[in-house]
């Protein structure tokens, strides 16, 4: 309830209509009084006056629907600060703050006097949160206890915002909280409109605490049958050095291998070696034994995800000419040892440099790399083998050429393959900067070697111009694109295959030329290898496609599902009605976002192994179900950095125009806030007459003065 400290109420009565007709009430009465005085036959005494009621009611409830009286009620009151207060107990708020944890300090700041003194000037209604929000009693934050997964902030703010019909009636947020956001929306993008102060005050230190844990493991490439699997892991140490600690490998519950390792202050790596003999998806388990007095155990421990296949990926270059391109190319998918790659480059027209030109070659392929185009290469029998390859799964990338002839504008027979509408319009020779597009972020091609700091396409130097396209295909992501937003890497499918389009050449020149200090080298030839590898997946049969951004995920994290959905043509098909049902027992709806793509996400999942199905329909009609599984390992993201962070808080003070504050200063808070007691005025109306009473009650009245009118004898 809110609190008023002053109260002014009033009333009035005014007319919707016109009050001028209230006049004609006398007129009217006394019309129908001469009247009735000379009646046949003629009537007097009780009767007589019955009938002039009755008749003169009818008049009066005519007028009064015509005026529209409406009787107005008012209230002004003094209304104290609507305050919203939020306190964080998620897991990180019981890393110990001197001899108490962080949210005891908090619960000892809201029950302390100063405090108290101010909540009973204040409408105070309370919410704690950590993955989500939950309303409390301010009276009771004394039995808050910590828990949930992780902190998401900008989240907390956007779920009270939804259940409480919006911010406006706040005039300010007091936040208690340690800063440390590790999920959701960036809290600064995500309240940039709020127009409510945020008051924060930060608990906690931005040391860390004494702790093991790891920070980063992955496997290094890809894995296969027989071939020396490299396993990387970082491990942060703080509060150990010169201790020694022993790191376990585990496939499943088998030991694989143990290593010593020397704790030193901050980050180190350990790296294991290991021979999978067993093709399909492999969860390794890295382990470290705890040490006493560590913050806590959960981060001692995560997973590692590895697909182990039979054999390598065996990839054809044919190059209409010869070329730097070709020849960067060549040498970054053969430094790949799980790449197996031929080349066959043309000379003269059915002659390549390493004989006579087969395109038989084709049937073993995995996936073709045409580095340029020439019709002479693919006539006939040629081009319908790579349709019919494509179609049926084999990868193709493509890559334009210089030489315009061969490598764009004569691409003609392979147009239906491409995921995009070419445009028969020349080279446009201007430099171009890159940066990741939009649909290509979490994108297997583009994700697994981002730039953790941030778009290291934007990095790079300037491509010498790009060939442009009419439009991208349905299904099709631009994976990069220049930064006026021109596709220039562009992924698709055709049947079961995929298919990458690049639309510029001479990309050895952003190799060479950001090999230097601070460049990023690797962009360009990762690219390449990633889209090998992604090209090489076959994708499932069925009309419906799905997967998750990654195979295993941290304690709170988000999981992100994406679903495709096809027509019986295989083409991506909009409008459906797409659902994941996980064993856990949740369900979540896809949202659709255009050419066949729909997205949704599984906040805060708690840690266990999961399986889905994803079913789609469109009006009601079933179209397909595609399943899948994913691992969430105990390895919380909330302890994966547990140092209060008072920059992130300012931020949001300031840009919405709060304060922020150590609790130590949460006195000051108090004396520097500006909440002030607004004038509050309340208007409510009470119609006399609606729409449908007056005619009722004229209607009772004519019946009735009906009935006396024919006793009296006078109908």
């Amino acid at each position: 309830m809110l609190t008023e400290t002053a109260s002014v109420p009033g009333s009035a009565l005014y007319f919707a209509g016109s009050g001028l007709l209230l006049v004609l009430i006398p007129l009217l009465v006394a019309l129908v009084f001469g009247i009735y005085r000379r009646t046949y036959p003629t009537v007097r005494g009780g009767w007589f006056w019955t009938l002039v009621i009755l008749r003169s009611g009818v008049f009066f409830l005519l007028i009064a629907l015509l005026a529209e009286p409406i009787l107005e009620f008012w209230n002004k009151r003094v209304r104290n600060p609507h305050l919203l207060v939020l306190i964080d107990t998620s897991p990180s708020m019981s890393v110990a703050a001197g001899d108490s944890t962080r949210l005891q300090q908090v619960q000892a700041y809201l029950l302390g006097e100063a405090w108290r003194s101010h909540a009973d000037k204040l409408d105070v209604e309370a919410w704690a949160f950590s993955h989500e929000a939950y309303q409390v009693d301010i009276d009771t934050v004394y039995a808050l206890q910590t828990g949930g997964l992780a902190t998401d902030i900008g989240g907390t703010i956007e779920q009270i915002a939804r259940e409480t019909g919006g911010l406006a009636g706040f005039q300010g947020v007091l936040l208690l909280t340690d800063g440390a956001h590790n999920l959701g929306r960036d809290p600064v993008k995500a309240l940039a409109n709020s127009k409510v102060p945020i008051y924060a005050l930060n608990v906690g230190s931005r040391d860390l605490p004494v702790d093991i844990q790891f920070v980063d493991a992955q496997v290094v490439s890809e894995g296969y049958v027989g071939k020396e699997l490299v396993i990387r892991a970082t491990v942060r140490n703080q509060g150990y050095s010169g201790e020694r600690v022993v790191v376990h490998l585990y496939d499943g519950q088998r030991e694989l291998d143990q290593q010593q390792l020397d704790l030193q202050l901050g980050d180190q790596q350990v790296q294991f070696t290991t021979l999978p003999s067993v093709p399909g998806p492999h969860r390794y388990r890295l382990r470290i034994d705890p040490l006493p007095g560590e913050l806590t155990r959960d981060n001692n421990e995560t997973l590692v995800f590895a697909r182990v296949l039979e054999e390598r990926i065996r990839v054809l270059i044919v190059a209409s000419r010869p070329s730097s391109d070709l020849s960067f190319l060549q040498r970054g998918l053969a430094a790949d040892s799980t790449l197996n790659v031929e080349a066959v480059v043309k000379k003269d027209a059915q002659v390549a440099y390493s004989g006579v030109w087969d395109y038989t070659a084709l049937r073993d392929s995995d996936v073709l790399v045409l580095l340029g185009y020439d019709e002479a290469m693919w006539r006939g029998k040629a081009i319908e083998r790579v349709r019919a390859q494509v179609r049926g799964g084999m990868g193709l990338l493509f890559i334009a050429d210089s030489d315009e002839q061969a490598g764009w504008q004569s691409a003609l027979s392979i147009d239906e393959l491409l995921p995009l509408v070419r445009k028969a319009a020349p080279f446009i020779e201007q430099k171009t900067l890159l940066r990741v597009g939009s649909q290509g972020t979490n994108h297997p091609i583009i994700r697994s070697h981002s730039d953790k700091e941030g778009d290291s396409w934007a990095a790079l130097p300037p491509l010498m111009g790009y060939f442009p396209s009419a439009q991208l295909r349905p299904g099709a992501l631009a994976l990069v694109e220049s930064s006026e937003g021109i596709p220039i890497v562009v992924s698709g499918l055709y049947g079961m295959g995929k298919t990458v389009a690049a639309l510029s050449h001479s990309f050895w020149r952003l190799d060479l030329l950001s090999s230097g200090i601070a460049g990023s080298p690797q962009t360009v030839r990762q690219l390449w290898r990633n889209a090998i590898r992604w090209l090489a997946t076959r994708t499932p049969v069925g009309r419906v496609r799905v997967s998750t951004e990654r195979a295993v995920y941290r304690a709170g994290a988000t999981v992100q599902f994406t679903a495709q959905v096809f027509d019986e043509l295989l083409q991506p098909q909009e409008g459906c009605a797409v659902t994941v049902m996980l064993n856990a027992g949740e369900k979540i709806s896809l949202r659709d976002t255009g050419d066949g793509f729909y997205r949704g996400e599984y906040r805060g999942a708690p840690a266990g192994e999961y399986s889905y199905e994803v079913a789609a329909e469109s009006d009601g009609v079933p179209i397909g179900r595609e399943g899948g599984d994913f691992v969430v390992e105990q390895h919380s993201v909330e302890w994966t950095d547990v140092r209060a962070d008072g920059v992130l808080l300012g931020q949001l003070a300031r840009d919405s125009g709060g304060l922020a504050r150590d609790i130590s200063e949460g006195n000051q808070l108090l004396r520097d806030w500006k909440l002030k007691q607004t004038l509050v005025e309340e208007r409510w109306d009470l119609r006399l007459w609606g729409s449908w009473e007056p005619l009722m009650f004229i209607a009772v009245l004519l019946a009735i003065e009906w009935m006396v009118r024919k006793r009296l004898g006078m109908i």
